[in-house]
């Protein structure tokens, strides 16, 4: 399974790799949620698409699939407020 497999795009909508085109990816930027960093979209034929870190980058997949999966939510449900299950 590829760990990567959502970004952030700078139009501020959740991608998931399978979904950009490679006219959508030379016109948009994405970012990590796990650690704000520029990801690339690869959409290659012989591997997997999936995002790619730059190089050196280090980033935590927990981090990641923890923000992603917040970003999921919201965009499904709206903000919740968690003051009201005080």
């Amino acid at each position: 399974m590829i760990t990567w497999q959502r970004a952030l795009s700078d139009d501020g909508s959740l991608k998931n790799i399978s979904d950009v085109t490679d006219a959508y990816r030379r016109v948009h930027r994405f970012t990590c949620f796990g650690c704000n960093n520029e990801l690339f979209a690869v959409l290659g034929k012989q591997r997997e698409r999936h995002f790619r870190h730059t190089s050196g980058c280090i980033c935590n997949p927990e981090t990641y699939l923890h923000q992603a999966g917040k970003k999921m939510f919201v965009d499904l449900h709206g903000h919740i407020d968690s003051r009201q299950y005080d």
